[in-house]
């Protein structure tokens, strides 16, 4: 499987119930996308 790393608002992750290391699915528009290499 293929992983996605993703930085969320401290007020979003509220809003949508998130807790940390549980397995969700993301959908974005490619328009917004910003890839960032890991170093």
């Amino acid at each position: 499987d293929n992983g996605l790393i993703a930085s969320v608002t401290k007020l979003s992750a509220e809003d949508l119930k998130l807790r940390i290391g549980e397995e969700v699915y993301a959908s974005f528009k490619a328009t917004s996308v910003h890839v960032v290499r890991k170093e």
